[in-house]
Order: structure tokens, then C-alpha cells, then sequence
């Protein structure tokens, strides 16, 4: 499994941006907006079978306050998404694994 890190760090203007560190593709979420969109987040996370990710922030850096906790928001949402896709990374191997078991056992001549 290729281990795919996405940083999400907060700038002394509350700007957010998030970059995957191996393919150096980002997106920034504009303080004054707030907006991100679903296409953009797909294009940053670059899904293949087989990659697992991890988010890095620079949470710790940020001080308490409103922007910290909509920062910490931004990352438990980018979070969530990043579970969700181990998750059907993980039940995509499962299943080639168990279609390749099944057909080990019905055609054992073949191995």
C-alpha cells in the first residue's frame, strides 16, 4: 500500500490550504468564502486502489478561538472523507483477494 499524506494547514489569514505531499496538487479554502466543492476535494485526494491516506495539520499551531474551531471542523470533514476512502480502498482489495480464493477453489488445477 503507497502511503499518500494530505497537509491541511491554516495561514496568519485563516486561509486553508490542502495539499497531497505526493502529488504537490492543492486546493485553498478562502476564509472570507468558506467554500469547497466536492470535484476539487476528488482531483487533491488523486484515488487509486491500493493508496492509503493521512492527513497532517498544523492544528496545534493555531490559536484557540472561532477560526481554530472552524479549522478543526474543516479537518474532522476532510477526515471523515479520507476513512471513507481507505474504507472502499480496503473492501476493493478484500474483494480481489476473495475473488482470487474463490477461483482457487473451484479451479484448483489452474495453480
Amino acid at each position: 500500500m503507497t502511503k499518500i499524506k494530505i497537509n491541511i494547514k491554516m495561514d496568519e489569514n485563516f486561509n486553508i490550504v490542502l495539499l497531497n505531499e505526493k502529488t504537490k496538487k492543492q486546493i485553498e479554502i478562502k476564509f472570507s468564502s468558506k467554500e469547497i466543492n466536492a470535484y476539487n476535494l476528488y482531483k487533491l485526494f488523486d484515488y487509486k486502489n491500493g493508496n492509503n491516506y493521512e492527513i497532517t495539520s498544523n492544528a496545534d499551531k493555531i490559536v484557540e478561538g472561532n477560526e481554530r474551531d472552524y479549522f478543526i471542523e474543516v479537518i474532522n470533514l476532510i477526515d471523515s472523507i479520507r476513512k471513507e476512502i481507505n474504507e472502499l480502498s480496503d473492501d476493493e482489495e478484500n474483494t480481489e483477494e476473495e475473488i482470487q480464493n474463490n477461483t482457487n477453489e473451484l479451479f484448483p488445477d489452474l495453480n
